[in-house]
């Protein structure tokens, strides 16, 4: 098993890029600990992650022009920051984050091996269902209180950031397939579990994010050839997971009547983000369509020189990243992050495949996606890890394939991998 790990330290490392911030919150919520691990985890996912021949010997492989421009973008914000005296550490807006950004890019591009999709699904399954164990035994107060919704833990974490580990596990469910009875199971326990979590934390953009990845799912499938044999095994897990579902329900106090308010409280927000407030309002839902019609006045309040290059780095919190890069970087820079973030990853996203690797690289990325529509500013690991990793699995993983599903890519690149 150790020999294993070893064999598959760059999939470790991108696991803990991806849900780096979750497992150190959890870890130390469940321990107590003073100290913050979230640098110690990030820190070792960029230890992990490089291949130290290349790296030592000098050689960069080049990876297209989506990587170069993916850095080059984070390269010009980190710029754009150190000019404006930016906090390194502020939460959200720190500088650090788009440093460790830089370096995992340039990290990750030592490599030109393919990702083992069967390890880094399965190791990812485990981890974040683990996790949502975790979450669960914490969300509950220790198993003594259930039924109930949490915004803060005692240890002050909150709930945007623990509700991830739930949604990555159940992003990572999708894919994981095994005969292991004993591991179906445990499949089935994880995936009620992390769907309390979900419902205890009462995220909900995440939730419509996860809506569009089953669908996405079900559409990356119907390009297989489907056998009875298939058909028969879906409506089975299918059958077997309301089953659980139900037995959850009788199980646990006060589940089915969280589910019940998860769902009309996630309705509520999707109405009154897109300004349907006839059955109600949202109010975190208010503040972005809010903030979206504002928008047109707050660009064109600026001069034609903030208007062209923007305000400056973090100006305008909009929490609709996509529309906060015209604000704070202006045409040049919004068109820029719109190509990263937007263009480039839907480009890949829109391919079906049979590559394990670049389907769990795409579910993850539409995460990613979605974030920029109701969350956060256009800077920071969360925001690139995901499509970074797709850009990577597309370029080295599907150069060198010949599956003719992948081929479809279509790529031009102008040099080839090392």
């Amino acid at each position: 098993m150790i020999s294993s790990l070893k064999e598959h330290r760059l999939e470790i490392g991108l696991v803990l890029a991806l849900a780096g911030i979750q497992f150190s919150i959890i870890i130390k919520s469940m321990t107590g600990l003073t100290i913050d691990l979230t640098n110690v985890i990030f820190f070792l996912s960029l230890v992990l992650i490089p291949d130290y021949s290349k790296l030592l010997s000098g050689c960069l492989p080049l990876h297209g022009w989506q990587m170069n421009i993916t850095l080059g973008y984070n390269v010009y914000v980190a710029i754009l920051a150190v000019v404006s005296g930016a906090s390194m550490w502020a939460s959200g807006t720190g500088t650090i984050y788009t440093l460790y950004t830089i370096v995992f890019i340039l990290a990750l591009m030592t490599n030109t091996r393919e990702i083992d999709g069967e390890f880094i699904v399965a190791f990812t399954w485990a981890s974040t269902g683990i996790f949502s164990v975790f979450l669960f035994y914490l969300v509950t107060d220790k198993f003594t209180n259930f039924g109930g919704t949490i915004q803060y833990l005692s240890s002050g974490a909150d709930r945007l950031s623990l509700s991830v580990i739930a949604f990555y596990y159940l992003c990572s469910m999708l894919l994981f397939h095994t005969k292991n009875y004993f591991l179906q199971f445990l499949k089935i326990v994880f995936a009620i579990v992390a769907f309390y979590d979900v419902m205890a934390c009462t995220r909900r953009g995440l939730m419509v994010a996860l809506i569009i990845i089953f669908f996405y799912h079900l559409w990356q499938s119907a390009s297989l050839k489907i056998s009875s044999q298939m058909l028969f095994r879906v409506i089975g897990s299918l059958l077997l997971a309301i089953l659980a579902l139900w037995i959850a329900m009788r199980l646990i106090p006060g589940f089915g009547e969280l589910i019940e308010n998860y769902l009309d409280k996630l309705t509520l927000g999707v109405n009154t983000y897109f300004g349907n407030t006839s059955s109600g309002t949202d109010a975190a839902a208010s503040s972005r369509n809010a903030m979206i019609s504002e928008f047109p006045e707050i660009f064109n309040s600026g001069t034609l020189f903030q208007q062209l290059f923007g305000h400056g780095y973090a100006y305008y919190w909009m929490d609709v990243p996509y529309l906060e890069a015209f604000i704070d970087l202006g045409i040049f820079g919004g068109i820029w992050y719109l190509i990263v973030q937007l263009i480039i990853p839907v480009r890949i996203i829109l391919r079906r495949t049979d590559s394990l690797s670049l389907k769990y690289a795409q579910y993850f990325a539409i995460i990613g996606i979605t974030y920029n529509i109701y969350s956060g500013v256009c800077y920071g690991q969360y925001k690139f890890v995901p499509v970074v990793i797709l850009i990577y699995v597309a370029f080295n993983c599907l150069g060198n394939h010949s599956s003719t599903s992948e081929s479809n890519l279509n790529f031009k690149w102008s040099i080839k991998p090392k």
